[in-house]
């Protein structure tokens, strides 16, 4: 099931990165915060590595291994701190992808030197980077895997009809 959800999550990237050039989401920041609240860190270590691969198959102005790099420094990174979330908390998953998504911009801020590119350093790039790109992929967790979930608690408890139907008071 995991690997299945890996792949719709892959396809969905692979479609959106050709469709919205310009739309800078980490798609695999909720997949991961998934992965870090219910797997072991080998699990998560592997995962990452398969997301940053992913990435880097995608984009070609990177050296080829830096994304997958970035992902499993990150989840290293986080993967201590996990006992601070809870796991059903329905904020908790936007959260820690939000998380994901600071660190992930810090490092590659951190590690752009690598790559022999230059940076401009303003306040609009810090402000994009590390403010608006986390929350974005934090509504980006609950919009696209929070919301989903609900409505599929909401249709398991109370049968599909409930989406259709009105009280009349």
């Amino acid at each position: 099931m995991p690997f299945l959800f890996f792949f719709g999550i892959a396809t969905a990237t692979h479609l959106v990165s050709t469709f919205f050039i310009n739309l800078p989401l980490l798609a695999y920041a909720p997949y991961l915060s998934l992965v870090f609240l219910k797997r072991p860190l080998k699990n998560l270590l592997w995962q990452s590595l398969f997301c940053g691969l992913s990435i880097d198959i995608l984009q070609s102005s990177l050296p080829f291994g830096y994304s997958a790099l970035i992902y499993l420094i990150v989840s290293l990174i986080l993967y201590k701190q996990k006992w601070v979330f809870f796991h059903d908390k329905l904020l908790s998953l936007a959260f820690f992808s939000s998380l994901f998504s600071l660190l992930h911009s810090l490092l590659q801020i951190l590690f752009f030197d690598l790559t022999k590119k230059n940076l401009l350093f303003s306040w609009k790039t810090l402000l994009s980077e590390l403010l608006l790109m986390p929350l974005g992929d934090g509504l980006y967790a609950f919009l696209a895997f929070t919301l989903p979930y609900l409505l599929y608690l909401q249709v398991k408890q109370k049968g599909f009809r409930f989406l259709f139907m009105e009280k009349l008071r």
